[in-house]
């Protein structure tokens, strides 16, 4: 998608503001803005077509590597050797955890106040997504159906590779703004199994 410069200024203010609430860094927040504003490129598709939520969907993935990259650059760091070895750029954690959030999200198990605040601010940011990516991760992650079930079942001229296609770029979009949620759920997971 090509935006003007007008509309990329636009995204780029308001990825600055969220980002400018979590970190005072201007690197930080300066990267976080542009990194949410190349991705709103990238994800285009996945995202929902109201312009309100494209400007909420690129302050909340501000927001979220904000927080990432300013918790990297201001750590304190061991001594000896600072620094480690980068990330893996592809995590098939995040893909099971992103399975399990849109899971448990529809399912609606939990009762605590918490859970229940968590699952309110995952179901405004499940809104931030465009609706074919919603579709496309209910089908495979609350329905259970596979990539040729859900191409059968949309009766377009679509092959299960296509879905395949798109359910990654769905993941991914849901996985920009979702990602400071996992950790919350994390503990939920972690609680749940202390208790069976």
């Amino acid at each position: 998608m090509d935006l003007t410069t007008a509309q990329l200024k636009q995204f780029e203010v308001a990825a600055r503001k969220a980002a400018g609430r979590v970190s005072n860094d201007d690197q930080v927040v300066g990267e976080a803005a542009g990194h949410a504003v190349v991705q709103l490129q990238k994800h285009w598709e996945q995202v929902s077509t109201g312009s309100q939520e494209r400007l909420n969907w690129v302050g909340v993935v501000a927001t979220n590597y904000a927080r990432r990259l300013g918790g990297k650059l201001h750590r304190d760091l061991p001594m000896g050797k600072a620094g480690s070895e980068p990330p893996p750029m592809h995590d098939e954690d995040d893909d099971n955890r992103v399975a399990f959030v849109i899971a448990e999200m529809h399912r609606g198990a939990g009762s605590l106040g918490s859970f229940v605040a968590l699952k309110v601010d995952l179901e405004s940011r499940w809104g931030l997504l465009g609706g074919e990516a919603r579709s496309l991760l209910h089908a495979k992650y609350v329905e259970g159906l596979s990539t040729k079930a859900i191409a059968a079942e949309r009766g377009k001229d679509e092959s299960p590779g296509t879905i395949d296609n798109k359910l990654t770029a769905a993941k991914r979009a849901a996985r920009l703004v979702l990602q400071d949620l996992f950790d919350a759920l994390r503990g939920f997971e972690d609680d749940s199994s202390e208790v069976s």
